[in-house]
Parts: structure tokens; C-alpha cells; sequence
């Protein structure tokens, strides 16, 4: 058995039902909030208009190492140049508390506060902001996605950013959240748990995936 906290949601965008557990067990983020922070950056500062063309340009080659590589350089090349009191306000705005740090470049977050970043993440996709099509492709071929792995055996599309490490203590993570759609049902789906990375847990985190996609059935209306 392992000894770790874990949390799930499963939410069904088209009827508003759905299950989850142990939603506010806060765990280490690891490379899973590249994609909430992607968002933001999309919309506060790409769709806004406020970079020079060349920062623009080197701002989303920044973005797209951090999302589709989970390229950790990446990642902290972007929160050193947007640091500051933006990304904090941006989360206040998405009903984020204050236990979310908004100073850790990776903080603690529960299954709660990622579906909240996720419900965000699934209208800003659906609109017609001029960053959201290139966002979700960066998403949707992220080279690792767990979730995908673990539920792609169907007519399934998965936009999703993983994050996992083993951190020795503390700092273990092994979370998966992100929009699944299936013959054209949009599902959110975020397992959160503070399991050690490693090839063999990676079973377990997979099977959990997978036992809480195969559930959609008992929230059908």
C-alpha cells in the first residue's frame, strides 16, 4: 500500500453532475500548474496586446518548452520576468485562497482548486480568444500526459498537463488534470495526489485515472 493523499474530480461539463473525493487534500503541484499559468499569460498578457512582437514571440516559445516539454527553465524564465502581484490578482479572480501560494513557483493546490483553474481553462478553449486554438494544441500533444495514456483506449481527445516527482518528502507529486472529451462529451477530470514519482507508481497513478473515468457512467443523468 502507499501512504499518500489523493483527490479526484470527475465533472460532467454538459449536465453539471458529478463525483469527487477528498477535494481539498493539498498536494505538491510539480509541472501541473504550467498549465494554469499558461492561462493566465494567455490572458492577461498575449490576448492583451501589451508585449512587443519580438517578446511575444519569445514569451509563447517559452510557453510552449514549459507546456508541451514541461520544461522546467522554461517554466522559470516566465514567473522571474511576470513576477509580482499579476498572477496573484489573476488567481483571486478564480476563487483561489490564500493557502494557494502565490509565490512558490510550484505550490500546494488540492483537486478543488484545479477543477476551479480548469473550469477556466475549458471556457477560455471554447472561446474565440485569439490565443485559445494555440493553447489547446500545446495542451493536447503535451509530450507526457498520464490521463491520456491511461484513458485513450476509446473515441477520446485529452487537452491535459501532468505533473509528477519524486521530491524525496515534502515536495512529492503526481497529479493529472485537464478537459476529456468523448464522441464530443467534455468531461473535467483532475487526480491529485502526493505520490513519489516513480515507473512503478506510475501503475497505480494510471489505475486511479482510470478507475475515476470509468465512473462517467453512475453520473449520467
Amino acid at each position: 500500500s502507499l501512504d499518500a493523499e489523493a483527490g479526484y474530480v470527475l465533472f460532467d461539463l454538459e449536465t453539471g453532475r458529478g463525483i469527487a473525493a477528498n477535494v481539498d487534500a493539498r498536494v505538491f503541484s510539480a509541472s501541473s500548474i504550467k498549465a494554469p499559468y499558461a492561462l493566465f499569460l494567455c490572458e492577461t498578457h498575449l490576448d492583451a496586446g501589451s508585449l512587443d512582437p519580438d517578446e511575444e514571440d519569445d514569451v509563447r516559445a517559452l510557453v510552449e518548452a514549459a507546456v508541451s516539454e514541461s520544461d522546467n527553465d522554461a517554466y522559470h524564465a516566465l514567473r522571474d520576468r511576470f513576477a509580482g502581484l499579476a498572477f496573484g490578482a489573476w488567481l483571486d479572480e478564480q476563487g483561489i485562497g490564500e493557502d494557494f501560494s502565490r509565490e512558490q513557483y510550484t505550490p500546494y493546490y488540492t483537486a478543488r482548486e484545479s477543477a476551479l483553474l480548469w473550469l477556466r481553462m475549458f471556457d477560455y478553449l471554447g472561446s474565440d480568444a485569439p490565443s485559445a486554438p494555440w493553447l489547446g494544441g500545446l495542451l493536447e500533444n503535451a509530450r507526457v500526459s498520464f490521463m491520456r495514456h491511461a484513458i485513450a483506449d476509446g473515441a477520446v481527445d485529452v487537452v491535459s498537463k501532468a505533473g509528477w516527482l519524486d521530491g524525496e518528502g515534502d515536495e512529492d507529486g503526481f497529479c493529472d488534470s485537464g478537459i476529456v472529451t468523448e464522441d464530443g462529451h467534455a468531461y473535467l477530470l483532475t487526480v491529485m495526489t502526493s505520490l513519489p514519482y516513480s515507473p512503478e507508481v506510475e501503475y497505480s497513478f494510471e489505475a486511479l485515472v482510470q478507475a475515476v473515468w470509468n465512473a462517467r457512467g453512475d453520473i449520467a443523468a
